[in-house]
C-alpha cells in the first residue's frame, strides 16, 4: 500500500532502516541551510529543518519537566498546603480554556504551510491578521464572560475555600490566571508561525527561554514573599513576556510583511481556520475524554488508593511517547508545504520511513523502560513500586501503536484530511471508555491499556493503513494533472 516492507521484514532490517535514517539526517543537518530554489535542495532543507525541530523539542520538553520538580517543592513550602491546593485547583479548572482558541492555531500552521508551498505572501498575510484578529476577540469575549460572572458568582464557595487569607486571594489569583490564559490567545500566533515556515526550533528556543524566565521570576517571587495572585502572575505571566518579545521579533523584523494589517483580514480566511480548527477541537476533546478516562475508571471500579499504581507508570511511559511524537510533529507543515508544489516522492519516502523509524525506536526503548522500570520507579519516588508486568507490557506497546499511528496522523494533518480522523476518534472515544470498564472489571489494574490497545488498533490503527494509501494515490492525481 505505502511500498513498504512487507510483515516478514526481520528486526535487523528496521534498525538498518533506522540507522540509514539517522546518517542521513545527521549528513543534512551538519550540511546547513540547502538551495531551496530545486527539488533536491527544497527536499534536504525539509529534513533539515524538521531534524532541527525534533533535537530543540526534545531539549525543551526536557527543561519542560524539570521546571516544576523545582518549582512544586518551592511553591508548596512557601505558600503552605491550602493556598498550594487553591493554585492546583484554579489552574485545573482555567485549563479548559486551552481549547478557546477553536483549534485557530493549529489551522493556520496546515493553511500557511500549503500557502508556503504555493509561494504566496497575500495567502498568508490574510491568514496571519485573520488568526489574530478572531484570536483576540475569542480573548475579549471570555475576559468580558469572567468579568460579568466575577460579579453574581461567590468563587469562595465554588472553589469550597474557608480561611480568611485563603478567601480574600483568591478572586485576584483566578482573575491572574484568566489574564494569563486570554492573553496567550493572540500572543501564539508568532509560535504558530514559525512552525509554519518549518522554523520550530526557533519557537523551541524561545519556549526554552520562556520556562527558565518562568523559573527564575517564582524564586524571586518566592524570596520577596509575594501573594498567592502575585506568585501565579509571576509562574503564568512571565512567560507572556517571551511570547511578546517573540511576536515583536517574528512580525517587525524576521517576516515583517506578515505584520496584521486591517486590509490583510479576509472572512474567507477567518472561516476556513475556523473549519480547519473546529476539526482539531473535536480531536482533542476526543482524545481528552479517552485518555483521561483511565484513572477515574481504576477509581470507581478498584478504588481511589489504586490510581496511583496505574498512573505512576503510566507517567513514565507518557512521557517517553510524549518525545517520540513531538520528534514526529515537525513533518507536519513540511508535508503541508510539499503537497502544495506536488513533491508525492518526497512525501511517500517520509511518510514510509517516518512510520519504520517510530516502530523500531519505539519499541526499543519502551523494552528498555519495562526492564529498568523498578529502577525509574525506585528513584522517582523513593521507594519500590511493583508494577505487574501485564500493565507495564501493555503501557510498552500502546507506546508503540500510539507513535506509530502518530506518524499517519502528522500526515494526515498536513494535508488537512481531518474527516476520516474526526469518524475515528468518535467512534474510538465512547468504545473506549466502554471497554476499558469491562476490561478493568475482567482483568484488574492493567485493563484501561489494554482496552485502549484493542479499540485503537481496530478501529484507528487499521483505518489509517487504508486511508494513507489512498490519499497518496489522490495527491499522485492532483500532481499529474
Amino acid at each position: 500500500m505505502l511500498n513498504t516492507p512487507k510483515s516478514n521484514v526481520s528486526v535487523r532490517s528496521v534498525l538498518t532502516l533506522s540507522h540509514t535514517t539517522a546518517s542521513r539526517i545527521k549528513s543534512i543537518i551538519t550540511a546547513g541551510p540547502h538551495d531551496t530554489s530545486t527539488a533536491e535542495g527544497r527536499s534536504h532543507e525539509r529534513l533539515r529543518r524538521a531534524s532541527l525541530t525534533s533535537i530543540t523539542s526534545i531539549g525543551t520538553r526536557a527543561l519542560t519537566l524539570i521546571t516544576p520538580l523545582v518549582a512544586i517543592p518551592l511553591m508548596l513550602h512557601y505558600l503552605g498546603a491550602e493556598r498550594y491546593g487553591i493554585w492546583l485547583t484554579l489552574a485545573s479548572s482555567v485549563a479548559l480554556l486551552q481549547f478557546s482558541d477553536l483549534g485557530m492555531g493549529n489551522g493556520l500552521v496546515t493553511s500557511i504551510s500549503r500557502a508556503d508551498g504555493r509561494d504566496s505572501i497575500k495567502d498568508s498575510q490574510e491568514y496571519v491578521t485573520s488568526a489574530i484578529v478572531v484570536l483576540m476577540t475569542l480573548a475579549f469575549i471570555i475576559a468580558s464572560l469572567y468579568k460579568v460572572m466575577s460579579h453574581f458568582v461567590q468563587w469562595n464557595i465554588v472553589f469550597g475555600v474557608h480561611s480568611p487569607v485563603a478567601v480574600r486571594e483568591l478572586g485576584p489569583a483566578l482573575s491572574a490566571l484568566v489574564l494569563c490564559s486570554v492573553l496567550t490567545l493572540p500572543l501564539s500566533v508568532a509560535q504558530k508561525i514559525q512552525t509554519a515556515f518549518q522554523e520550530g526550533f526557533k519557537s523551541n528556543l524561545w519556549q526554552l527561554g520562556s520556562s527558565i524566565v518562568s523559573l527564575g521570576a517564582v524564586i524571586l517571587a518566592v524570596h520577596m514573599k509575594a501573594t498567592l495572585p502575585a506568585l501565579i502572575l509571576a509562574f503564568s505571566g512571565s512567560p507572556l513576556i517571551v511570547a511578546a518579545a517573540n511576536s515583536t521579533y517574528v512580525l517587525l523584523y524576521e517576516r515583517p510583511y506578515l505584520r496584521p494589517r486591517f486590509r490583510h483580514f479576509s472572512f474567507p480566511a477567518a472561516r476556513e481556520l475556523l473549519g480547519i480548527g473546529s476539526a482539531f477541537t473535536i480531536l482533542s476533546l476526543s482524545a481528552s475524554l479517552a485518555f483521561a478516562s483511565d484513572n477515574l475508571v481504576i477509581s470507581h471500579i478498584l478504588g481511589p488508593s489504586r490510581v496511583p499504581e496505574f498512573a505512576v507508570p503510566a507517567r513514565i511511559f507518557g512521557i517517553l511517547s510524549g518525545l517520540l511524537i513531538s520528534c514526529l510533529t515537525p513533518l507536519w507543515p513540511a508535508y503541508g508545504e510539499a503537497a502544495a508544489r506536488g513533491d508525492v516522492v518526497w512525501i511517500r519516502h517520509i511518510l514510509t520511513r517516518s512510520i519504520w523509524a517510530s516502530l523500531a525506536v519505539s519499541a526499543a526503548l519502551g523494552l528498555i523502560t519495562v526492564a529498568t522500570m523498578p529502577t525509574l520507579l525506585h528513584h522517582w519516588i523513593g521507594s519500590q513500586f511493583p508494577t505487574p508486568l501485564l500493565l507495564a507490557a501493555g503501557l510498552a506497546l500502546w507506546v508503540v501503536i500510539q507513535v506509530g499511528s502518530a506518524a499517519v496522523s502528522v500526515f494526515l494533518n498536513g494535508l488537512n484530511v481531518m474527516k476520516p480522523q474526526i469518524v475515528i476518534a468518535c467512534v474510538f472515544t465512547p468504545l473506549c471508555i466502554l471497554l476499558k470498564i469491562v476490561f478493568t472489571k475482567s482483568i484488574g489494574l492493567s485493563g484501561p491499556v489494554w482496552a485502549t490497545i484493542v479499540v485503537y488498533s481496530g478501529a484507528a490503527a487499521l483505518p489509517y493503513y487504508f486511508i494513507a494509501p489512498r490519499v497518496l494515490r489522490k495527491l499522485q492525481r492532483d500532481a499529474s494533472q
